[in-house]
């Protein structure tokens, strides 16, 4: 979680994004706490006794605002995918999402959602290149 944070950090281009001591310990809690209340699941691929990717998420279902404005769903949401960059582009970060997808089929979802940082163009392609689609979109403006 450390070298995601650092991976994040480095591409800001703002310099908003930092990773301080405690981020990877915090996040991995975090992401640890995700299957006990929204039928996630954290899922780690290893490659001799290394962990180079992991995944996580749970189903979020409509709020009371969403209850008045769309149509009822129930969709799984991806919280984090990370492969190391050294393993990547061997098919570590499709099987995990795959895997994730299947978790979802299998509760029920009939979508899943993934947030990307604008930033971090190589996600952005990736997801793109099997089938997700943009959403939604959050602008930001600097105020100086």
């Amino acid at each position: 979680m450390d070298a995601f944070g650092d991976e994040l950090a480095r591409m800001d281009p703002s310099g908003r994004v930092i990773r301080r001591d405690g981020f990877g310990a915090y996040f991995v809690g975090e992401m640890l706490r995700e299957p006990d209340h929204r039928e996630g699941v954290v899922l780690v691929a290893e490659e001799g006794g290394r962990i180079v990717g992991f995944a996580a998420g749970g189903v979020r279902l409509p709020d009371e605002g969403d209850a008045l404005s769309v149509v009822p769903f129930r969709n799984g949401r991806v919280t984090e995918l990370y492969v190391a960059p050294d393993a990547r582009h061997a098919g570590i970060g499709r099987a995990l999402l795959e895997a994730m997808e299947r978790h979802f089929a299998t509760v029920g979802c009939t979508a899943v959602r993934i947030e990307v940082w604008a930033p971090n163009e190589g996600a952005r392609a990736f997801y793109a290149a099997i089938g997700y689609e943009a959403a939604d979109i959050d602008l930001r403006k600097e105020l100086r």
